[in-house]
């Protein structure tokens, strides 16, 4: 169960349901965190993958009358914590019928949480393991791929 979860849910819903965006990047992500999020934001749906990093750490959660994912991935970007990772997924507009209608185009979201500074490696080693990551971060989600 998440940190004062009790106390933090209520404030958790009523903050979605106040800001209802469209799509949501979720670090240090819990599954408790992620009912509370759906529940909050009826109109949304989130990655649903195999690897247990998409309920333990990342999501990514967007409303599907607005978009569909046709495309998601979860890259190690050299983090210490187990299922840490760069969540990222593929959003394709639907067809809304407004001016201006966005549909059949896509936009790439990604998310990732780095190692924290106080983290057992990064005190023994001096070193700051941000960077690294940040360089992962780019090499993998900034050079051209045939996605």
């Amino acid at each position: 169960v998440p940190t004062a979860w009790a106390t933090r849910r209520p404030v958790l819903l009523r903050a979605l349901r106040a800001l209802d965006p469209d799509v949501l990047l979720v670090q240090e992500l819990h599954p408790d965190i992620g009912r509370c999020i759906l529940e909050a934001l009826p109109g949304h749906r989130c990655i649903e993958d195999d690897f247990a990093g998409w309920t333990h750490e990342g999501n990514i959660f967007f409303r599907s009358s607005m978009f569909e994912s046709t495309l998601h991935g979860s890259v190690h970007i050299s983090q210490e914590e187990e299922l840490r990772r760069l969540f990222w997924t593929r959003l394709r507009y639907k067809h809304t019928g407004s001016a201006g209608d966005t549909s059949g185009k896509t936009v790439l979201f990604a998310t990732a949480h780095f190692t924290w500074q106080g983290h057992p490696a990064e005190c023994k080693s001096d070193l700051n393991l941000r960077k690294k990551q940040s360089r992962n971060w780019a090499l993998k989600v900034c050079v051209p791929r045939n996605h």
